[in-house]
């Protein structure tokens, strides 16, 4: 995947679980603590500086109780371009 596409994929799915975290009544450091990371951990997301591994997005869909990858391809139109343009890359 190019680097700018991997950069706006980031940021779309930190806002994404910012926004999740706000609506739960959560601090960055409530998560963080849940989620077994440090507070910076939890922050580096939310603002786009590095993207969730898989493992890592189901862990904040079930912390959050809600479909969180429902949430972020209702964002945007090119983001699930983007991952399946992700998805058939990584399988050849």
């Amino acid at each position: 995947m190019i680097a700018a596409d991997q950069k706006y994929m980031a940021g779309v799915v930190g806002r994404a679980i910012a926004k999740q975290r706000i609506r739960s009544g959560l601090t960055q450091e409530e998560v963080a603590e849940r989620l077994g990371v440090g507070n910076e951990a939890v922050s580096r997301i939310e603002r786009g500086v590095v993207i969730p591994n898989i493992g890592r997005l189901l862990e904040f869909a079930a912390l959050f109780r809600e479909c969180l990858e429902l949430q972020l391809f209702c964002l945007d139109g090119s983001l699930s371009f983007a991952l399946s343009h992700a998805f058939d890359v990584a399988s050849g």
